[in-house]
């Protein structure tokens, strides 16, 4: 069975509007050019706006332009980011969880301990983000481009690589500090796990570090050794 998610493309359905009115008018001016008998949707044109504390839950705002914009706080839960551009924005303690994030570019955003569990990170771009302290537990990152990732402190209890070919790319991730236990997938990258200086590690080595951290199922590629 196929599950359909409904999305909500009314303003009536915004649970928290931002307080700050160039932001607030852009969400308006999104609603209001909705057109019920299309099936293309206007993007939200949000580029370096302030949308911090607003609620934009369950929302369809795909392919939405939010550039360095502010979403520090913000409740994302469900909603819709299929394909948006949000690179360089401020993310800090947003709430993710259950997002679809599809094919978005998330790169160099700061996302210190924002939620995104249970989000949907198919061929995400979120590379050389900052996600330290950030919730992943249980969350499936197959084919999510993360090389250069912070994930410091992140909690990715019972979370996947997904499996070789289409597991995530986490090149010189750094992992340190991350809570591991219960991790599966296949890992084909080096990684830094170094403490107060880089430390790249490949094949068994990385392996081992792997089991030594609690995720003796993640299965690292000894390819290149």
């Amino acid at each position: 069975m196929v599950l359909v998610i409904e999305y909500s493309t009314a303003r009536s359905d915004v649970r928290r509007w931002p307080l700050d009115d160039e932001a607030k008018r852009a969400l308006e001016h999104f609603f209001d050019s909705v057109d019920a008998g299309s099936d293309t949707l206007p993007i939200l044109a949000g580029d370096g706006l302030d949308f911090t504390g607003a609620d934009l839950s369950g929302l369809d705002l795909a392919a939405a332009a939010l550039n360095s914009a502010l979403l520090s706080d913000t409740t994302l839960h469900g909603t819709c980011l299929v394909n948006a551009w949000i690179l360089d924005a401020k993310l800090e303690r947003a709430d993710l969880s259950g997002a679809n994030l599809r094919r978005a570019r998330l790169r160099r955003c700061d996302c210190r301990g924002a939620t995104l569990v249970g989000a949907q990170l198919n061929k995400t771009d979120i590379s050389d983000g900052d996600f330290r302290e950030v919730d992943l537990h249980s969350t499936a990152l197959d084919q999510a481009f993360m090389p250069g990732i912070d994930l410091r402190g992140a909690d990715l209890r019972s979370s996947s690589w997904g499996l070789a070919p289409s597991n995530a790319i986490i090149d010189e991730a750094k992992l340190v500090g991350a809570n591991l236990s219960g991790m599966t997938g296949d890992v084909t990258d080096a990684v830094d796990v170094g403490l107060h200086e880089p430390e790249i590690l490949r094949g068994a080595r990385l392996q081992q570090w792997f089991d030594n951290h609690g995720a003796p199922h993640v299965r690292v590629s000894t390819h290149h050794e």
